[in-house]
């Protein structure tokens, strides 16, 4: 306990106790010597009588649309990146869930339990956030671009469409491609909204010949069904594949791979997000525009 710190060090409980809180009015020397006692005696904070005396839980919800992760492997990542940060200031991550079968969120909010939270996703509507904005909570919504103006809620988001822009271009002027097929990860994802603005707007002006098709970003076998499908049918012709998310992108390689078709000297592949995952695929034209975990981190 605090008193037997107190005890060995020879000094009060007050002193103790702002030292190991980093307080700057006691000195350096005697701060290390408190923390080296404490160290020794397996001296753990009370994290309850904190909250209560500070009013701060250090504990920070991290919020989902649904149970199941968005996006696949991407958000993992986000949610390492934030780990990393959060862990090096001593806060805790809680769980939580924003949805209209299940609102454990709004719950923890209202008892109190949390300091502010970390929104994952892209398909709030702006009722949802109006929702979430009343409860003065501060907030910061990832790879999201809120349009409405919110007291508490910020969002951190990459430019999508310059992104898909900037690609597509690359593929036209260095790769001389002329034939493309996108796959997306549906409407009601917005950064897949913006990425296909970007990549119309590239090979309309181009007059590139270009499909777009869905596919599933959490789902590897999603690109992979496509491709080999495209193939069977005889449908498969192009020489360019921009995929919404790097999941997609490996299951469209290995396809391609099994069918024959040399990647990347015959079709281009792109990805997005920078997973851990495509680290195993020594694929070289497999780019990615964007890092998941800095992402995180950059909240």
């Amino acid at each position: 306990t605090l008193k037997d710190i107190a005890k060995i060090v020879g000094v009060d409980v007050s002193t103790v106790s702002r030292a190991l809180n980093n307080s700057p009015v006691v000195r350096i020397e005697l701060k290390n010597k408190i923390r080296v006692v404490a160290q020794k005696l397996n001296y753990v904070p009370n994290a309850s009588a904190y909250s209560l005396r500070k009013r701060i839980n250090r504990s920070i919800a991290l919020v989902f649309p649904y149970l199941k992760f968005p996006g696949g492997e991407f958000y993992q990542e986000v949610i390492r990146g934030i780990d990393e940060y959060v862990e090096e200031y001593k806060f805790s991550i809680l769980l939580a869930n924003f949805s209209s079968e299940n609102n454990s969120f709004i719950r923890i909010v209202r008892e109190n339990r949390v300091d502010g939270a970390i929104i994952i996703g892209d398909i709030f509507s702006t009722k949802e956030l109006k929702e979430i904005d009343s409860l003065s909570l501060p907030v910061v919504i990832v790879n999201q671009k809120v349009g409405f103006r919110f007291k508490h809620i910020i969002d951190v988001y990459s430019n999508n469409m310059q992104g898909a822009m900037l690609l597509t271009e690359h593929l036209v002027h260095t790769h001389k491609r002329k034939k493309m097929l996108f796959l997306g990860g549906g409407k009601k994802y917005q950064t897949n909204n913006e990425r296909i603005k970007g990549f119309k707007k590239i090979v309309e002006k181009y007059k590139i010949k270009y499909k777009i098709i869905e596919a599933k970003f959490e789902e590897i076998s999603s690109g992979y069904r496509i491709v080999k499908n495209l193939i069977k049918e005889r449908k498969f012709d192009f020489d360019a594949i921009i995929c919404g998310n790097d999941t997609i992108a490996i299951g469209v390689i290995k396809a391609l791979i099994e069918e024959g078709v040399e990647v990347p000297q015959k079709v281009s592949v792109v990805g997005y997000d920078n997973i851990q995952l495509t680290q195993f695929y020594n694929i070289p034209c497999l780019l990615y525009t964007s890092d998941a975990a800095d992402e995180g981190l950059g909240v």
